[in-house]
């Protein structure tokens, strides 16, 4: 570890703002952590309040790293551990990313930390929850995700069907909505 990123992130463990690099680049506090690969002091950010999704010059720390290259499986499991979800990341963002970064975001989107989470409390505070209740939890969790049609035809368009095949896959088997199937045959 380099004095330069341990100073920075002690001058500004306090505040969650964001700061600037050596080349007058804005970052915030999180993504010099995640750029380092420095998991202690993600952790600490988070649960200090630091935003996962926090917008520089319009895009998410997930596209700043996917940019620079430093975006790694291990991080992206970490932060996908610590509570990221697509809900607030749209998924339409993710379609330049590496197949295996949009598969693992989609896989850990249903039955996300949150949400296993919620059932873990459930558990260890020994609370009741109806059958009714439960399967509205679960139906909701399922139904959490759209993806958009512009996404499908994106990757048509690239003749990229291994990205299309999952996500319909991906979309038919959690959603159980054959609309779609229409759009597809009809490109």
């Amino acid at each position: 570890m380099s004095n330069h990123k341990d100073e920075t992130i002690v001058n500004y463990q306090n505040n969650l703002e964001v700061l600037m690099d050596s080349n007058n680049n804005v970052k915030s506090p999180l993504l010099v952590s995640l750029e380092f690969s420095d998991f202690q002091s993600v952790e600490f950010l988070i649960n200090k309040g630091a935003d996962m999704y926090f917008k520089i010059n319009g895009k998410y720390i997930l596209e700043i790293l996917r940019e620079e290259n430093l975006l790694t499986m291990r991080k992206l499991n970490f932060l996908l551990k610590n509570g990221f979800s697509l809900k607030k990341f749209k998924i339409e963002r993710l379609s330049n990313f590496e197949f295996k970064y949009i598969k693992k975001c989609l896989e850990n989107f249903v039955f996300d930390t949150n949400f296993i989470k919620y059932l873990l409390n459930l558990y260890k505070n020994k609370a009741g929850i109806s059958k009714r209740k439960f399967n509205h939890r679960v139906n909701n969790e399922i139904n959490k995700i759209e993806i958009p049609m512009e996404l499908y035809l994106k990757y048509l368009d690239r003749k990229d069907y291994k990205k299309v095949e999952y996500l319909y896959k991906y979309y038919v088997y959690f959603i159980k909505n054959n609309n779609c199937s229409r759009y597809l045959t009809t490109y």
